[in-house]
């Protein structure tokens, strides 16, 4: 039947008819929704007309709908402050953006914070004006602030309350699965998964939709910010191109903050470069570039690496604290790092990125040169092959790499860059597709690797097979971010490494000048102080004493070394201690100890604890009264004080312990004590005692007041005290034991008495130094720990959880909190910050925190140390708060750094001892491998993977499930339709705190530390 037959037969109530049903299904999606929301607006009780019957009378109602929201809740922000882009505390009307890559733009609105405790997703409005269900840490770059909160008041909407259950309509609406959505995945089968919950009948899913006028406006405001941002951005990218030749350094990767690179772009004229960079004379073009480069040290304090290696940081900068900049600009810069992610090495998914690597020029060109000869000659892919099966085949052979003779082989002319090139993949150095397929390649032809999965883990191991790394070598050390002595990735931290270990103590007033002092009159201080640290600490830098003032109330006093007293900030040696940030502690395994932020030598000529030495010290003192339960600064700013120290007591914390528990080492501890210092016996065992009740009562008294500590609950099992290896590179874990006689009272299972005894006094001090910074209108690098944006039901969870941490009636802390509880805080805990005013520190429930007891290895408490000796002295300070802004950048950035390295490290080590054990296992004959306890620490996702932390370990892993596998698939391909989801069943059964038994190693993810496991449990 032709269509003209059709309209003929087909009458005017089939055509009423249809054009009715269209209406009501209209109403019952669109209308009806849009009519409630509009009436929640505008504070009325009835649902609110409005039209909709033509296009031009819809246009004109948008219109009026907008109109209303800004006149009652205020406009969408066109511009944003620089420094509220740091932190990660999402809010309603903060714009998140949910791709890390160039290809795509995913821009979506806070619309919903979680409503419960045990589901931390927020709800998302994103640009196609559709709804996601997204966890914190999922979303990626942050815009705060862009929409007013108050327009998504009651916008998100339960479908079932609009639409009749009789009527038959199948849902449009977002269904809110226990499971969470992996960001990226194909909307295909976001849709798929939503028609298979329908089909098994699963009502308990509930579906939820957005008001469609208010879903065209956000839409219309995030597609203009994308569109806006994609016209900027071919002008952003040639100015980041301008800007790699002068940043860049051929001899190493080179660390900016990423306010510094932003702000770097905004001052590039490229109209006034134009000629200069255009002309044929190479002399012009580099006076063109060291005329910008001037500039940009000026204006962004960016050191010198365009034509010299230059050592260090410039500590003196400055930053405009409240720059703005336009939305649209700051997203097109944050489009074109990804877009020149080859030069530009960054974390692209973090919610406030803190930092660019500047990657060298020289390493593009050789990879890009050595990828362009094997296109050019196919034959150099079989030579190296033919290469590298032959190393393999003989070093499988030999014990040790000297037995390796790679002479009687042709060694191909890029074996030595393939190695670099594999050394930088392992450690996520680089984001190059075409090199990455080039190295895939490579590999795939190599006999061992033809058939298997080829995983960053698995070029490591290539690598060891190779003889090229050793055993104990840590993927991060290749890392380009981490710019670590000893790389082989830079020259610059070699030569600041080959300067510190130049200096001795027979040369070091040659690099420090050890008569200079900042006080130019210093009191002497006779207090006993007891430096109470490990048995062998890398330095140490701080020490405690306590004097009884009268009966039940003492003068407590920190001492503190005083390194910034003989250092000016513009010596090569603090620009290097400001460049590594602090000391970076590693296991005892790797090449170095510790990569420290002084010269060991001149840290250990000024530390602490050598008997009647005289050592330059910060005190810091307060007094305490036990009986009246007051915890004061001393007066008159006397609490702050520079002075000549002498009588040290050098005591670790296992000895302490014997002592404050009266055991039978106890005397004899005590006697050597007094033998070395010629201190009474009863003097030192009073003092450790006094000290040890006032850090108690300190503790205590926090609780009461509100200090929020779950850092015991989450803590769990045995804790990694080091890592080291025997003499046939095996590793090994050691774990630190807690006697329950030594155990502290307000931290039981976890600190010991000594250790609490220490923390307490070295955090009131830190507070202390905050409150007179504060008191002095000095600007300090505050730490703060700002509470998360909460809705009012998680608000109310979370003070329940945290009050099952009481104190009974002998004061002693009862901890009923379990990990799960704890877990689930930490999904609404935010990171600690800097600020350079005083800013409340939520965890510890203080008004200020300004850290001063450890400048050895912090290069903040540095700062803060020459800021209290310039008014101490000068009656004012020595540095500005927009020269501190420009500080707090910097030592973010590294801060940021030095974490990744840590977890990086102790991630792929710890792999490493495990692996070992079911290695092991297997080579013995035995028919099942070890396995391992692990606890649920966050909801699963849908492509099933569940994060998870190794019980007895400590460490982060990621559980791969049997859906997991599924979806790649690797499993029973008899499996039906309903068997798949009975699979997904089970892994949406899985909740936090929940604990998986039998959980098998299988790999490590090297690029943030996380082992991978599966079990066949889920």
């Amino acid at each position: 039947m032709t269509p003209e037959e059709l309209l003929e037969k087909a009458g005017s109530t089939d055509y009423l008819k249809l054009k009715e049903e269209h209406e009501k299904i209209s109403y019952m999606r669109y209308k009806k929704p849009n009519q409630y929301w509009l009436s929640k607006l505008l504070g009325v009780s009835k649902p609110v007309n409005y039209k909709d019957g033509s296009d031009a009378e819809l246009i004109e109602t948008k219109k009026m709908v907008r109109k209303k929201l800004e006149t009652i809740h205020g406009s969408v922000r066109n511009t944003v402050e620089l420094e509220s882009l740091s932190g990660d505390h999402l809010n309603v009307g903060d714009v998140v953006d949910l791709s890390s890559d160039f290809e795509r733009s995913g821009l979506a609105v806070i619309a919903k914070l979680p409503d419960s405790i045990v589901d931390a997703r927020y709800t998302l409005i994103n640009q196609y004006g559709e709804i996601e269900f997204v966890s914190r840490y999922q979303t990626g770059v942050r815009i705060p602030n862009v929409f007013p909160k108050g327009w998504f008041e009651h916008s998100i909407l339960e479908e079932s309350q609009f639409v009749d259950p009789d009527s038959g309509l199948a849902s449009i609406g977002k269904p809110y699965y226990k499971l969470e959505d992996k960001i990226g995945k194909d909307k295909l089968f976001d849709s798929a998964m939503s028609k298979a919950t329908v089909n098994l009948g699963d009502s308990n899913v509930k579906t939820y939709i957005v008001p469609s006028l208010l879903a065209e406006i956000i839409s219309k405001e995030l597609t203009g910010i994308i569109n806006k941002a994609w016209d900027i951005l071919p002008m952003m990218n040639l100015k980041l191109e301008v800007l790699h030749n002068i940043l860049q350094c051929n001899e190493s990767p080179i660390v900016l903050s990423f306010r510094q690179l932003y702000e770097a772009a905004k001052i590039t004229d490229l109209e006034e470069l134009a000629k200069g960079l255009t002309s044929k004379k190479e002399d012009t073009i580099n006076k063109t570039y060291e005329k910008l480069l001037r500039k940009l040290q000026k204006t962004v304090s960016v050191s010198n690496q365009f034509n010299s290696v230059t050592l260090g940081k410039p500590i003196i900068g400055s930053v405009e604290r409240f720059y703005k900049t336009t939305i649209q600009e700051y997203y097109a810069f944050i489009m074109s790092v990804r877009k020149n992610d080859q030069i530009f090495h960054h974390q692209s998914s973090e919610n406030s990125p803190s930092y660019v690597t500047v990657v060298p020029l020289n390493r593009i060109v050789q990879f890009n040169k050595m990828v362009k000869h094997f296109k050019e000659n196919p034959i150099e892919y079989e030579m190296m092959s033919i290469y590298v099966n032959k190393l393999l085949a003989t070093n499988s052979e030999t014990l040790t790499s000297v037995d390796v003779n790679k002479d009687q082989f042709d060694e191909p002319e890029y074996y030595p860059v393939l190695i670099d090139a594999l050394k930088l993949y392992t450690a996520d150095s680089f984001h190059d597709g075409v090199l990455e397929s080039f190295l895939m390649k490579i590999v795939r032809s190599l006999k061992p690797y033809k058939n298997i999965d080829i995983t960053r883990t698995g070029i490591y191991e290539l690598l060891l097979n190779l003889k090229e790394i050793t055993p104990t070598e840590d993927p991060s050390k290749w890392w380009y971010d981490a710019m670590l002595p000893g790389s082989g990735l830079s020259s610059k931290a070699d030569m600041e490494q080959e300067l510190y270990d130049r200096i001795t103590p027979q040369n070091l007033s040659t690099y420090v000048d050890m008569e200079h002092d900042i006080q130019k009159d210093r009191e002497v201080y006779n207090d006993v102080i007891y430096c109470i640290d490990s048995e062998n600490p890398l330095e140490i830098d701080d020490g405690i004493s306590i004097k009884r003032l009268e009966d039940k109330k003492y003068l407590v006093s920190s001492f503190i070394a005083d390194p910034s007293s003989y250092l000016t900030p513009d010596s090569v040696i603090s620009e290097i201690a400001f460049e590594r940030g602090s000391t970076l502690y590693l296991p005892e395994l790797s090449d170095m100890r510790a990569i420290t932020m002084l010269p060991k030598v001149f840290a250990d000529e000024i530390q602490m604890g050598y008997t009647d030495k005289p050592s330059r010290v910060l005190r810091v003192s307060f007094t305490v009264d036990l009986k009246n339960g007051v915890i004061e600064p001393l007066p008159d700013n006397n609490d702050i004080g520079f002075g000549i120290a002498h009588k040290f007591v050098r005591v670790d914390y296992g000895s302490v312990n014997e002592i404050l528990s009266e055991s039978i080492e106890s005397n004899k501890i005590l006697c050597s004590i007094s033998d070395t210092t010629k201190i009474d016996s009863t003097k030192l065992k009073n003092d450790l005692k006094d000290l040890y009740n006032v850090s108690e009562f300190m503790a205590t008294s926090a609780i009461k007041n509100g200090r929020s500590d779950m850092s015991n609950s989450l803590r769990f099992g045995r804790e990694i005290e080091e890592i080291t290896a025997d003499n046939n590179n095996r590793i090994k874990l050691e774990f630190k034991e807690v006697e329950k006689k030594f155990q502290s009272k307000t931290q039981e299972g976890e600190q010991t008495q000594s250790e609490r005894l220490v923390s307490e006094i070295m955090v009131q001090s830190n507070h202390i130094a905050a409150q007179f910074l504060s008191r002095n209108n000095i600007p300090g690098l505050f730490k703060y720990f700002e509470e998360l944006p909460v809705s009012e039901s998680v608000k109310s969870a979370i003070h329940h959880l945290k009050s099952k941490t009481s104190i009974n009636s002998e004061d002693n802390i009862k901890d009923n909190s379990s990990f799960k509880d704890a877990l689930l805080l930490r999904e609404f805990m935010t990171r600690s910050a800097f600020s350079v005013e005083p800013a409340r520190h939520a965890m510890l429930n203080l008004d200020s925190y300004a850290t001063v007891t450890s400048p050895l290895r912090r290069f903040t408490d540095m700062i803060n140390h020459w800021q209290l000796h310039s008014f101490k002295s000068h009656g004012q300070p020595m540095f500005k708060k927009s020269n501190m802004a420009y500080m707090v950048a910097q030592l973010t950035a590294k801060n940021e750094i030095l974490s990744r390295i840590q977890r990086k490290t102790d991630g792929s080590y710890t792999f490493k001892a495990l692996k070992q054990l079911q290695e092991e296992q297997k080579n013995n004959g035995s028919k099942t491998a070890v396995s391992f306890k692990c606890i649920v620490n966050r909801n699963p996702t849908d492509d099933g993977e569940v994060s998870v932390i190794l019980m007895d370990y400590g460490v982060r892993g990621v559980l791969r499930t049997s859906w997991y596998a599924l979806g790649k698939g690797i499993t029973d391909e008899k499996l039906d339709g309903e068997g798949k989801m009975k699979q997904k069943k089970l892994l949406s059964d899985i909740e936090v705190g929940d604990i998986i038994e039998n959980a098998i190693i299988e790999d490590v993810d090297l690029l943030d530390g996380s082992i991978v496991l599966t079990s066949e449990l889920v």
